[in-house]
């Protein structure tokens, strides 16, 4: 994507919704799937951009892969008494150690078991897994 600076980021899974407006995994500086700012991630779900619509990798998957070109989609404001018609998500914190998106399917399970386990993702897994 093209930043208004003219820069270009990088997010998983973009679908366009309308102008320069995208429903979008949180984008990063390069290609990486290890190329995640820690801080950035924990701030899902608080206003960071100018319009788009910051979600985690599986979340903007399930965008892409289920809403094709002409899907009405309703943007509503939720609350902690009115989450919307799907409910909250499970809030996922990472420790500053990890810069890759929990949630992301291209990193091994077993990376993020190890990780859960260590204590750096929490809300994420269980300990059965």
């Amino acid at each position: 994507m093209y930043e208004p600076d003219g820069s270009t980021v990088y997010a998983r899974w973009t679908s366009h919704i309308v102008g320069n407006v995208y429903f979008h995994s949180i984008a990063v500086g390069s290609q990486s799937h290890y190329a995640l700012n820690p801080y950035t991630y924990n701030r899902l779900g608080s206003p960071a951009s100018a319009g788009c619509i910051r979600m985690t990798v599986a979340g903007s998957k399930w965008i892409y892969d289920y809403a094709s070109t002409g899907t009405k989609v309703k943007i509503v404001t939720g609350s902690s008494k009115y989450p919307g018609p799907f409910g909250k998500e499970k809030t996922i914190k990472v420790t500053s150690s990890i810069h890759y998106d929990p949630t992301d399917p291209a990193v091994p399970d077993s990376t993020k078991k190890k990780d859960y386990a260590a204590g750096r993702i929490s809300g994420y897994m269980t300990k059965s897994g």
